[in-house]
């Protein structure tokens, strides 16, 4: 049996269920881990699973536990105590690594993960980016109007309430193989909206409204399966900072993506940019598949109906919450243009300039998400960001004296919007652990249907009471959002945030071990059995 790298002063009080860690003992560069075990919100010490510095991690459980998740009572506990209500439990020590551990590499993940996963989302985020300001031009391609065209835009948004199905699959089967899937259904969407101009017998319309449909299904596929992945690679106290690094991929698709997209497009015609996401795609899609294994592996069915969800409120209001923050911006966003244009006159190419304003907004709003959402806190930092887009809802309608006072009250609300929406990603990832994958999709879907609310009243309130209702209506839903996050979301991660010195537990090793995985565990439960 292999010998773990530190001894724990006493053995398990409970017993544990998990993968048995192998390595070749006789090496002597095996390292491994332990992991605190949770019982109703008390952390014990790492000791749990070593008894005389060996691994104990492959004892069964003195009855076995129904459908592998349920724990006999732990020792010392009468039964019917709440602290012995049914637990899962981790493996008490996990394989590491094979060579001596970094305590700053445990922490983040690698630059060259990272550089693949911004290709990717980049690449991503373009596909969806770049049709806007270029829809007329893709009509002009496929010769039918602007109206039809607009029409594969409706539904590509339409497709993302089907992100639900694909959460528990990522529970299921891992997030890289959902990544791989969302990547490979990106390319075939680019080899069918060009496939038209090599067999001209194709219907092109009909193929490009297949092509991008596909285009959102890749979408909701791909975006819930990273997110669940960088919240099973990082723990939970740096996650922040690097959600945000994978979150101005948003900004670079419309800060790249549509000079590159106009430019190939006057060159080369409107098939050219798809065929250079093809090509972009196809990249990712081999890289991707030499990303580092962190997949959330479970013992049970993950679906929509999951105790785990379905009675955890903060997970639930949660959701809420994500819908009211994009209606909010919706309600906005769709009648700015409209709005810049009745009051100062704008002509096109004057628009165009607001538009570069809302992408550098959304790059600061992004850098300074990863500089401080760590450390002011996931939950603090959206509270603080929602309050003061509410304020800016309400002031943009007042700020009519100049363009360049304006879009300055337009840059203001983009850059709090953002930070907003992008500091509540790695707060929802920790709220249910166990079914992250799910939650994640469930939080896509909620985005896209405060998106769709969002338009659907827009109109309907610039034509009867202008931008001051518009501004008015989304300042009142960002205070509800406000109010419901401050009294019922609880955050993840919290109550274990408080890290455990030495002194109060297990010693920590020479790498500090014990601090790095107690910091990313999840507020409610022990997530089940992981492969690293």
């Amino acid at each position: 049996m292999a010998r773990c790298s530190r001894q724990c002063p006493q053995p398990a009080p409970l017993p544990v269920l998990g993968n048995r860690g192998r390595s070749n003992a006789s090496d002597g560069l095996a390292r491994f881990q332990c992991v605190p075990i949770r019982v109703s919100g008390r952390l014990l010490p790492p000791s749990g699973g070593l008894q005389n510095g060996h691994c104990l991690a492959d004892r069964p459980a003195r009855r076995p536990p129904p459908r592998g998740l349920v724990s006999p009572h732990p020792p010392g506990l009468r039964h019917g105590d709440d602290r012995a209500r049914p637990l899962a439990f981790e493996k008490c020590c996990s394989l590491v690594s094979e060579q001596p551990l970094d305590r700053e590499a445990s922490r983040t993940p690698a630059l060259d993960t990272l550089a693949v996963i911004l290709l990717a989302r980049t690449t991503l985020n373009s596909s969806h980016r770049v049709v806007y300001p270029f829809l007329p031009a893709i009509s002009r391609g496929l010769g039918v109007s602007l109206t039809a065209v607009s029409y594969l835009v409706t539904v590509r948004s339409l497709v993302g309430l089907s992100s639900p199905l694909f959460g528990p699959v990522s529970d299921r089967h891992g997030r890289r193989a959902m990544m791989l899937s969302g990547m490979a259904m990106l390319v075939m969407a680019t080899l069918l909206i060009i496939s038209p101009a090599v067999w001209p017998a194709l219907a092109a319309y009909q193929v490009a409204f297949l092509a991008f449909a596909l285009f959102g299904i890749a979408k909701v596929v791909y975006d819930p399966a990273l997110q669940a992945y960088l919240g099973d690679l990082i723990p939970y106290h740096r996650r922040g900072r690097t959600m945000a690094l994978v979150e101005l991929s948003w900004s670079a698709a419309w800060l790249l993506g549509v000079p590159a997209t106009g430019f190939l497009i006057e060159l080369y015609g409107w098939h050219a940019p798809f065929i250079a996401i093809a090509l972009l795609g196809l990249l990712s899609l081999l890289l991707t598949r030499r990303l580092p294994k962190a997949d959330h592996r479970h013992h049970f069915q993950v679906d929509l109906h999951s105790p785990a969800l379905i009675k955890n409120r903060s997970a639930l209001t949660a959701l809420v919450i994500s819908v009211l923050l994009m209606f909010a911006n919706e309600n906005v966003f769709v009648v700015y243009g409209a709005w810049m244009e009745s009051t100062f006159g704008l002509s096109v190419g004057a628009l165009g300039l607001a538009s570069i304003v809302i992408g550098v907004s959304e790059l600061v709003a992004e850098g300074a998400t990863a500089a401080f959402v760590d450390r002011i806190g996931k939950k603090r930092a959206v509270a603080g960001a929602t309050l003061l887009t509410a304020g800016a809802y309400m002031l943009l309608p007042a700020m009519t004296h100049s363009l360049a006072v304006a879009l300055v009250g337009l840059a203001a609300l983009f850059v709090t919007f953002e930070f907003s929406v992008v500091s509540s990603i790695p707060l929802v990832t920790e709220l249910a652990p166990a079914t992250r994958g799910t939650l994640m999709a469930l939080n896509v879907a909620a985005m896209s249907a405060g998106r769709m609310a969002g338009s659907l009243t827009a109109t309907r309130l610039w034509l009867h009471g202008g931008m001051a209702l518009n501004g008015a209506v989304s300042a009142g839903a960002s205070l509800v959002a406000l109010l419901m996050l401050v009294l019922l979301v609880r955050e993840g991660g919290e109550s274990v945030r408080e890290r455990v010195e030495p002194s109060e537990a297990a010693p920590q090793n020479d790498k500090g071990l014990y601090a790095s995985r107690t910091e990313g565990a999840g507020a409610e439960s022990v997530e089940g059995n992981t492969d690293r």
